[in-house]
């Protein structure tokens, strides 16, 4: 085992943040739905109170299989709003787009009152506010793709809207990314603003991806970045335990930067007779630069009785970690194991940051895989900058 000086991990611990919705304004909330899946399928929107709280509720829709299709003008959820779509018993997904030419600002919180996942598509652009949360049972999908993919070639589109078939509509398998692809910027702050349930995932899928100081949480669940340029294709796999895509369609990617403090963790809950027990998830970054800084941090640390997540970087220039940032997938389980760090770039470089899959328990520590086929820059001038694993290669 290598051990090594390192910097002390600050842990965010989550917690349940109140919010005060003033009495609602469908107005406000800046929510138009069109008339592209026809007059009897559109969205309607009721004030309804939720919770303790008074929201927005979105139903109608048009049902196609196990799919719930909506489909707007605009969409943006203002500062202290709340929204929430509805659906019956049986659909796995709900699909919304947007059709007209501003992006999604959301603000407020958005929610699912059910487990279905939700796909928010906007090729435009969407960014996530300091106080922007979701509340929502399954996944959710934020993407700038131009449309979502099911088999046959058939295309839920932002900019082709033909009419829904009634039969022919079944699983999607991918985003087909346009000619213009907007950027997907998260500034949410909150504890438990940015997050989804334990075995679901969070994806950000578009153009350029910022996190300006903005956080991301899926415990023991995914969380995946890609950045993909115009014209391209992600695949999709819904699987039992959330989202998988695969970019062996993507020729070109752009950029994902993380700035601020920001924060990536699929970190596994602590051990809890009250919990169950679940490994630490896994995080995907793939873009053309990757760029860390800004005292910003991505962990799959684990707390439980199982293995440690799997942390993957891979980014077809340059991949660099700077400014006391660091990529964590530690075990503090006394039971447990460390995860896996992978890295897949031409170029790594580390400044004034750490990479670590250590353990600081009696469980066992983790692993970094480095395949960096240009070159490796280590540089500590001014500051500290670890590698800290209990197996490394390259």
């Amino acid at each position: 085992m290598v051990n090594y000086l390192v910097k002390p991990v600050s842990w965010l611990m989550v917690s349940l943040c109140s919010f005060t919705v003033e009495p609602l304004n469908l107005a406000k909330a800046q929510i138009l739905p069109d008339d592209t899946l026809g007059t009897t399928e559109m969205s309607v929107l009721t004030p309804e109170i939720i919770g303790d709280f008074s929201a927005i509720q979105i139903e109608g829709g048009a049902i196609r299989g196990e799919n719930l299709f909506h489909s707007f003008r605009e969409f943006n959820i203002g500062e202290a709003r709340a929204v929430y779509f509805t659906h019956a018993a049986g659909i796995e997904n709900i699909i919304s787009r947007v059709t007209g030419s501003n992006l999604s600002n959301i603000e407020g919180t958005l929610g699912v009152l059910g487990n279905a996942n939700l796909f928010l598509i906007n090729p435009n652009g969407i960014i996530f506010g300091a106080n922007a949360r979701l509340d929502m049972g399954g996944s959710f999908i934020a993407t700038t793709a131009s449309s979502l993919v099911f088999e046959n070639n058939l295309e839920f589109s932002t900019t082709n809207q033909k009419t829904i078939p009634l039969l022919t509509i079944n699983t999607p398998i991918g985003l087909q990314f346009g000619e213009a692809v907007g950027n997907i910027i998260n500034r949410s702050e909150l504890l438990d603003g940015m997050q989804v349930q334990p075995n679901q995932t969070l994806a950000l899928l578009g153009g350029n991806i910022f996190l300006e100081g903005g956080n991301l949480f899926a415990p023991g669940g995914r969380i995946e970045l890609g950045s993909a340029a115009s014209n391209n294709f992600v695949g999709l796999v819904l699987a039992p335990d959330g989202l998988i895509f695969n970019y062996e369609g993507v020729q070109s990617f752009q950029d994902i930067q993380l700035s601020d403090e920001a924060n990536i963790t699929v970190a596994s809950p602590f051990l809890s007779a009250s919990i169950p027990v679940v490994n630490a998830g896994e995080v995907r970054l793939l873009g053309r630069q990757l760029i860390i800084t800004g005292d910003s941090a991505i962990t799959a640390n684990n707390f439980g009785a199982n293995s440690g997540g799997i942390l993957t970087f891979v980014a077809s220039e340059s991949l660099e970690i700077s400014n006391e940032s660091n990529l964590a997938n530690n075990n503090f389980s006394e039971i447990g194991a460390g995860g896996e760090i992978k890295i897949e770039t031409r170029q790594l470089i580390v400044r004034k940051s750490s990479i670590r899959a250590a353990t600081f328990s009696a469980g066992s520590g983790g692993n970094i895989i480095i395949n960096a086929s240009e070159s490796i820059l280590v540089d500590g001038s001014g500051g500290f900058s670890r590698l800290s694993t209990e197996s490394f290669s390259e």
